[in-house]
């Protein structure tokens, strides 16, 4: 778990980077007039990082596979199966959907 959150945390700086960078180009080109436009922005900008994010994923998962063919690693195969798919699923999905929400409880102010 603690390696887990460990990459997860360094892809995700990456991820919110580039989801603030989509929110910053849409609020100076004028598509985000209401919280509804966070989420075209939110998927736009996230679908930018799924090249790097596949190419990282895929050297973690390249470097897990001794561990999950290995015979007798009964209890390091149980580390390392949930670790590649918690880089996906929270990199690509959790932290996106959770941008959407921060920014529309700190953007309450701007819409009304």
């Amino acid at each position: 778990m603690i390696a887990l959150v460990g990459v997860a945390a360094e892809t995700t700086s990456v991820m919110v980077v580039y989801l603030d960078e989509g929110y910053q180009a849409a609020r100076h080109a004028g598509r985000l007039r209401t919280p509804a436009d966070l989420l075209p922005v939110a998927v736009e900008a996230a679908a930018h990082r799924v090249r790097p994010l596949r190419m990282t994923v895929g050297t973690n998962v390249l470097g897990l596979m001794p561990i999950m063919l290995a015979t007798g690693a009964d209890v390091a195969k149980r580390i390392a199966t949930p670790r590649q798919g918690g880089l996906v699923s929270l990199t690509l999905f959790v932290i996106p959907a959770l941008d959407v929400i921060w920014r529309r409880i700190e953007g309450r102010a701007l819409w009304r």
